[in-house]
């Protein structure tokens, strides 16, 4: 057995920075939200409940938390203000007061370590939020003017996820999921040349996050890739491919498709 051992290089791992603010509305359609300060995540509902028999404990149970947070940010997409319920009439005037729409979001912050402080990213995905926003104070200009941030309260109503509790927030780090499949989730949430950003599915992420990769090594080898469901090892030298993908066709051979 390895004796354990601290401060290694490349193991003293840090989050920090957020970037890539995307507003998804109510058609799921993505619009880049510029002057994202923060998200600060808060765990509401969640506490442990000590189950006793005969009075002992036999059970700690943890109730399942809501995701809320607090956003704060020096601008917004104008999409946003039917949002907190403002809506836009006859020539441009605002109405304050009027019903909330629900949207998605989606953000990266930045991993970074001993080594290398651009280590990758995580991608936050948050489903079916309502903001309220918090009190403005506007004061007088002076020689030193200061920018005015916006700050909302954030609530969800959690998702059914196949297989697991309901959740309003996953998340995609960089530095553990394959590349492939990092930009194949990229190119839905930011759009590419041919196609919107939009919002994608949890079952859609979920599709995705088990897909198979299989890199040609160019020496006669290959190299598969997946999750531990997808690709595993049997024993020390045999592994199994679990995959829509691939068919068997005989004993010794078996097909991948893409």
């Amino acid at each position: 057995m390895p004796i354990l051992s601290w401060n290694n290089a490349g193991t003293r791992r840090f989050e920090t920075g957020l970037d890539r603010g995307v507003l998804y509305l109510d058609t799921s359609l993505g619009v880049a939200w510029n002057g994202l300060l923060s998200v600060s995540e808060e765990k509401v509902g969640q506490e442990i409940i000590g189950l006793y028999y005969d009075g002992l404990k036999h059970y700690d149970y943890v109730t399942p938390k809501e995701y809320a947070a607090t956003l704060t940010a020096y601008t917004y997409p104008d999409q946003f203000l039917e949002y907190e319920g403002i809506l836009t009439i006859d020539n441009n005037i605002q109405i304050d007061n009027q019903r909330h729409k629900r949207f998605g979001l989606s953000y990266r912050t930045q991993i970074g370590n001993d080594l290398n402080e651009d280590l990758g990213y995580k991608i936050h995905i948050l489903y079916d939020l309502t903001a309220v926003p918090s009190d403005i104070t506007y004061g007088s200009r002076t020689d030193s003017p200061e920018i005015i941030e916006f700050e909302w309260q954030i609530s969800s109503r959690p998702k059914n996820v196949t297989g697991y509790r309901p959740t309003s927030h996953l998340t995609i780090d960089s530095t553990k999921t394959p590349p492939d499949v990092v930009a194949a989730i990229e190119n839905i949430l930011y759009g590419t040349s041919t196609s919107n950003s939009q919002l994608p599915t949890i079952s859609a992420l979920q599709n995705l996050t088990s897909m198979l990769s299989i890199v040609d090594n160019g020496d006669g080898t290959w190299t598969a890739i997946g999750p531990d469901s997808t690709v595993y090892m049997i024993d020390a030298i045999t592994f199994e491919i679990n995959s829509p993908s691939v068919s068997v066709i005989d004993a010794t051979t078996f097909q991948i498709s893409s």
